[in-house]
């Protein structure tokens, strides 16, 4: 992700090295959704588009995340822009320039981002057929820097896959991946419970996950109900306006080839996909949400569900964004924790990211045979210092290989009191 690493780095010498100055870079880019998406909404006669998408809690789960997603939903915002664009066969002196620039920032920014461009210039060259119509003089020129650009970036991926890049591949892909993809990207998951017990759940199987999910069964059916019920009725208030059923039908072709592409890349090198690697498909999603609770809104009775549906959305992206259950790993206080037992001189394994730890304070040092030790995803961990202290998050990702599962059971370390969130902390016997 070339295009994101710059682009949080420049922020950096702008801005203070604390955690909401950083994260503040997403709000560059949610300012430029809104555009887009007034933009968008203004030209296509969608006027209420903008203001569902900015109460999708998609969209504010990831806003408060310190990640690329926010950048990408900007950039697969404008080239849904410059696609309907081409749809309605206008602004042909910019529409080229504008797809290509928007989709190469996708792409630059997370490798992934190639499949909503190959999916979205697949589209457009089927309108260039369909209409059997050649590009202009401007349109050309945007294709040939494009080629180089695109030319270009395709190195640096070949050389970075060469070298050994990769996502990890924490989870093998199953029905659970669609399932909780949906989940994540119909807003759900404000309505659920916390990322952490589902991922906690989901590595023991199915029946943790359901008692995970059953408190909140009363919600999160509200919300799936008043979903369906504004599409199938939608649907129908649309069906004798042709030109809306196409835009639908076209919008949904975006996010089904969309979340195919994925599948397809996820099925071949067995890497599984979650809610937020449909980032480049939630402008979508939203327009067409968008009008059908347009539709909706048209009748007289029916336009309570739409209304109910909005106020739900927005107890959804509430409930995500302050909802003590949606705490992120209190790593600040973790690491406090680490260091106050290192300064008593006792042996602490701390078993998290090490460079979310270090931006806390923490130094990591597994040479000594005192101090803060990080073993990584090590096979074996008996040829470390024996700890007083272990802190662990995320086990399914920092002891994929169970060594320190084992190593606690087998030492018979016992769990201690202290509440941070996504930590376990187990001390000496």
């Amino acid at each position: 992700m070339p295009l994101y690493v710059f682009g949080v780095w420049g922020w950096a010498q702008l801005v203070p090295a604390n955690e909401w100055a950083l994260r503040s870079f997403n709000l560059v880019w949610l300012i430029g959704i809104f555009i887009g998406a007034v933009y968008f909404g203004r030209n296509n006669r969608v006027l209420i588009f903008p203001l569902v998408l900015m109460m999708q809690p998609f969209l504010w789960r990831y806003m408060n995340e310190f990640r690329p997603y926010a950048m990408q939903i900007f950039f697969s915002m404008w080239q849904l822009v410059a696609l309907f664009d081409f749809y309605h066969d206008r602004n042909r002196k910019w529409r080229m320039a504008l797809f290509l620039g928007a989709s190469l920032g996708s792409a630059a920014l997370h490798m992934l981002g190639v499949i909503p461009t190959v999916v979205q210039g697949l589209l457009v060259l089927g309108i260039f057929i369909k209409r059997r119509q050649w590009p202009s003089r401007y349109e050309w020129i945007a294709l040939a820097v494009g080629v180089l650009c695109f030319g270009g970036l395709g190195l640096y991926f070949l050389h970075t896959l060469l070298g050994g890049a990769g996502g990890a591949k924490v989870w093998s892909l199953g029905i659970g991946n669609l399932l909780f993809s949906f989940y994540e990207l119909i807003g759900l998951n404000g309505m659920g419970p916390s990322h952490l017990l589902l991922r906690n759940a989901a590595r023991t199987g199915l029946g943790p996950i359901i008692n995970a999910c059953r408190p909140f069964f009363v919600g999160m059916g509200l919300l799936t109900g008043l979903i369906g019920a504004t599409t199938i009725y939608g649907f129908y208030l649309l069906k004798r306006d042709r030109s809306r059923v196409l835009e639908l039908f076209f919008l949904l072709a975006i996010c089904v080839l969309n979340f195919s592409g994925l599948f397809l890349l996820a099925s071949v090198v067995n890497w599984p996909f979650w809610g937020r690697h449909l980032a480049p498909v939630l402008p979508a999603y939203t327009v067409v949400l968008s009008l059908l609770l347009s539709a909706v809104y048209s009748h007289r009775i029916m336009k309570w569900v739409g209304i109910v549906l909005i106020m739900v959305l927005i107890w959804s992206a509430l409930s995500l964004r302050f909802s003590s259950r949606f705490a992120k790993e209190d790593y600040r206080k973790a690491v406090q924790v680490a260091l106050d037992a290192q300064h008593e001189g006792k042996v602490v394994w701390f078993i998290a990211s090490d460079l979310t730890a270090k931006f806390y304070g923490a130094t990591f040092d597994n040479d000594e045979p005192k101090g803060l030790i990080n073993p990584g995803t090590a096979q074996d961990v008996t040829n470390l210092p024996r700890p007083d202290l272990i802190c662990i998050s995320r086990p399914e990702v920092t002891d994929p290989h169970d060594a320190v599962r084992n190593f606690v059971e087998k030492s018979g370390y016992v769990k201690t009191k202290l509440q941070i969130h996504g930590f376990t902390v187990w001390r000496v016997p």
